[in-house]
């Protein structure tokens, strides 16, 4: 049995490429029960990860190379972010720009969104394009994005897709988001058509306050912070994340700690208001109902060479 590697694979797909991949009865079984699918299971980066699930070190370390291997067949890559330039004149349409546009890293940045129909409708897709994603996918939210994604990688040439109209797309809705990757694929700073907004001026790169943190840092947060995802609730309460938005995440992710402790973390570093900073962060880990005080104060004491390699830029 031989089967290529997919994002798009539910649980029951999956399970049947790691079997084909040698990946033993038992061991299937508790990744199944673990609700992995093809999306979620090729973020796994450690073979420490399988442990909570009662994965013996060898076969831990066979699904780590499973994971590389998968990485490989579904053509994962990561884009290098281009330095700003900065803007001779405000306009908000941006040229065509070259990037990877495959569902993989399509799922990749995106992982956040939710709205998927707002993209949806603001790339013209029209009504039939998205009642189909919904007919094929009736239940999951992942699906469906990866459904969408899948469209805009086959049809991107002809509907003359490209990086910079999904970030006009997204401007409206998920405007952090469409800075960022405007930042990373179309290589200028975020356009304005006044100079407004405290921290940036037509014309000029941003001036940043050294001490606020965006999506840029997510994966640097997430693993000094990881230790924390127990209580990803009362940690997402301390950093000002709303009740009804944890129950949200709760639901969304079936109460999965890691999960839920990323998502919290995504969340927190898109605010626009009360912008994500570090003080706020190691107010949180040394809150009473978080109790990290300990790992508070290990990231505070580590020296700046440390902090700017493991990405803090404090």
């Amino acid at each position: 049995m031989s089967l290529n590697y997919s994002l798009a694979f539910n649980t029951d797909e999956l399970i049947d490429w790691l079997a084909a991949k040698g990946v033993d009865s038992e061991d299937c079984a508790k990744i199944r029960n673990a609700k992995f699918r093809g999306a979620s299971f090729i973020r796994i980066e450690k073979e420490e990860h399988f442990k909570e699930l009662g994965i013996p070190l060898g076969a831990r370390l066979h699904l780590e190379d499973l994971i590389r291997e998968a990485k490989e067949e579904a053509k994962v890559t990561v884009p290098t972010t281009q330095p700003p330039q900065s803007v001779q004149a405000p306009t908000k349409t941006l040229g065509p720009v070259n990037g990877n546009l495959s569902a993989s890293n399509l799922c990749r940045e995106l992982n956040s969104l939710i709205e998927w129909r707002k993209l949806a409708i603001g790339l013209n897709l029209g009504s039939s394009v998205m009642e189909k994603i919904r007919r094929n996918h009736p239940q999951d939210i992942d699906d469906q994005k990866l459904a969408l994604f899948g469209y805009i990688e086959k049809n991107s040439r002809s509907l003359g897709i490209t990086w910079a109209t999904i970030c006009e797309a997204l401007e409206d809705f998920e405007g952090n988001l469409a800075f960022l990757l405007r930042q990373k694929y179309c290589g200028v700073e975020r356009l304005l058509s006044s100079s407004s907004d405290p921290g940036y001026e037509v014309g000029m790169t941003i001036v940043e306050d050294p001490n606020q943190l965006g999506l840029r840092h997510l994966r640097p947060i997430h693993d000094a912070t990881y230790d924390v995802r127990s209580k990803w609730r009362s940690f997402g309460l301390e950093l000002d994340l709303d009740p009804p938005s944890l129950e949200a995440i709760d639901t969304r992710y079936r109460g999965d700690p890691s999960e839920c402790f990323r998502a919290i973390l995504e969340m927190w570093l898109q605010k626009d208001k009360d912008s994500p900073s570090f003080p706020t962060l190691l107010s949180a880990l040394r809150s009473p109902p978080v109790g990290y005080a300990g790992l508070a104060r290990t990231i505070e004491k580590m020296d700046d060479d440390k902090k700017k390699k493991i990405g803090f830029h404090l």
